[in-house]
């Protein structure tokens, strides 16, 4: 390793981290490694490069409301992202991103009623039904 390299543990277990002044790529017949160095201003244009790419990539395949809802969800993001970046001691350090709790939808009637259904269409056969009832019996006695 260089003296620009340090190993830090983390969550995850060890990691990388530091600067290099220049990048490297080496390819192996069963792995790629790639250290790569960069300004803001060159990820800003390779962002908007790839954003470009896939966007004519799935030209006709987006609904207007899923970009709508695509594009929400990625400035939510990025604001979780600044929110809760910072740099210490010349590193930057970043939360790691959880998922906020999902709701139940309110209208679980519809689900519950087909999933009753579905049951009964089970219980028509005397097989699954007897073995059925001797579970819940043995599940009561059990307490």
């Amino acid at each position: 390793m260089t003296e620009s390299l340090v190993l830090m543990p983390s969550v995850f277990g060890w990691i990388l981290s530091g600067s290099r002044s220049m990048t490297n790529i080496k390819f192996d017949k069963t792995s790629a490694i790639h250290n790569i160095c960069t300004d803001k201003v060159t990820l800003q244009k390779e962002d908007e490069d790839v954003r470009t790419f896939w966007d004519l990539e799935t030209l006709g395949i987006e609904a207007s409301q899923e970009k709508e809802m695509s594009s929400t969800l990625n400035r939510e993001i990025l604001k979780q992202f600044r929110d809760s970046s910072k740099v210490m001691d010349g590193r930057h350090v970043v939360k790691l991103p959880w998922k906020k709790p999902t709701t139940l939808s309110s209208d679980i009637y519809g689900v519950a009623l087909r999933r009753l259904k579905c049951a009964q269409k089970k219980f028509k056969n005397t097989d699954f039904q007897n073995i059925y009832t001797e579970l819940m019996q043995d599940y009561i006695n059990k307490n």
